[in-house]
């Protein structure tokens, strides 16, 4: 035994780990079970304080935005206005004396604020802000609007859905529920975690509800985090053991017949462990992975997705190299 691990140091090194995994993976769950409570508050409180800081972000970025086009538009320069972005020029008589963008139409004439207000109307919700500017020795209110929501679907190819509630809710996967009102009613489910998103005036912008992580679902994903980390570590470990019995082979045999055989045996055998193990689709999502965009059931789903095609395609490439190399010879 001893003399294997000798020999074959890698091949050990991913035994190891895979048995360390194996052994950990039920101490940690239930480390994370008997002390749920105090898990649970620190994901309440990393999510909230997150979303705090995505709202953050996202305002920053809106006065940068604002910022640039209101220089742009003061100095008579070509103005490079994002689609989801809109202003007007408003005149001391309450008049629009130039406007620009798609939503232009949507923006309150009446908005007066210097702080960052989100405006509602039936199928959008913006992000809007008012400030007084000089312009030929005129003062107007320039107000500046960005679209994040909304609130309805077309079905056609020109059609493109924005909403920062659905971008919060994919990147940390939660079920979110985004209310722009300072008066919207509290959800008393005590399954849900809610709070109140206020700016630097402590004024109420937005009211946020979110389901509360569920402890079987959590120590279920961490299962599943485990199994693919596993995954990976038997596909490391089995792409070394492959090398190493080809370097064995090419030791003791010297027929070409021999060498060509295993060398495809082996492409074939690790392919398949691929798509056992679910590598590498298991870390990867999008359009890449999806069915929807090409799916074919041929050889139990070898195909099953674009990212499987285009695995089973460099297998086969290589498998058309190996021979062609080797009817060559006879060939020549």
């Amino acid at each position: 035994m001893l003399k294997f691990f000798n020999k074959y140091k890698l091949i050990s090194f991913f035994i190891v780990l895979l048995i360390l995994s194996a052994l950990s993976a039920p101490i940690i769950k239930n480390y994370y079970s008997e002390n749920w409570s105090e898990v649970l508050a620190d994901k309440i409180n990393y999510l909230e304080e997150n979303i705090k800081n995505e709202f953050e972000y996202k305002f920053i970025s809106f006065e940068q935005t604002r910022n640039k086009i209101k220089s742009e538009f003061q100095t008579n320069r070509k103005i490079n206005l994002n689609s989801n972005y809109s202003f007007i020029l408003i005149d001391k008589s309450d008049s629009v004396k130039f406007y620009s963008g798609n939503y232009a139409d949507k923006i309150p004439k009446n908005f007066v604020s210097l702080s960052n207000k989100f405006h509602n109307d039936l199928l959008h919700t913006f992000l809007i802000n008012s400030e007084e500017i000089q312009l030929n020795n005129s003062s107007y209110r320039f107000i500046f609007s960005e679209l994040i929501e909304k609130k309805y679907s077309i079905e056609n190819d020109y059609f493109t859905p924005i909403s920062f509630n659905n971008y919060l809710s994919k990147k940390y996967k939660i079920d979110l529920a985004l209310n722009y009102s300072s008066d919207s009613l509290v959800n008393m489910d005590g399954r849900n975690h809610h709070f109140k998103y206020l700016d630097k005036n402590k004024e109420v912008l937005a009211n946020i509800t979110f389901a509360k992580p569920g402890r079987d679902v959590f120590l279920n994903n961490i299962e599943l985090q485990f199994e693919s980390i596993q995954s990976i570590l038997f596909i490391l470990l089995l792409l070394v053991f492959l090398l190493e019995i080809v370097k064995d082979i090419k030791r003791k045999f010297v027929s070409d017949n021999v060498l060509t055989f295993t060398y495809i045996f082996f492409i074939l055998f690790f392919r398949a462990a691929l798509y056992f193990f679910k590598v590498p689709a298991l870390f990867i999502e999008g359009d890449f992975v999806s069915p929807a965009i090409y799916s074919s059931s041929f050889a139990w789903g070898i195909a099953s997705n674009p990212l499987e095609l285009l695995i089973s395609s460099v297998t086969l490439v290589l498998v058309i190299i190996i021979l062609h190399k080797r009817v060559s010879k006879f060939i020549v």
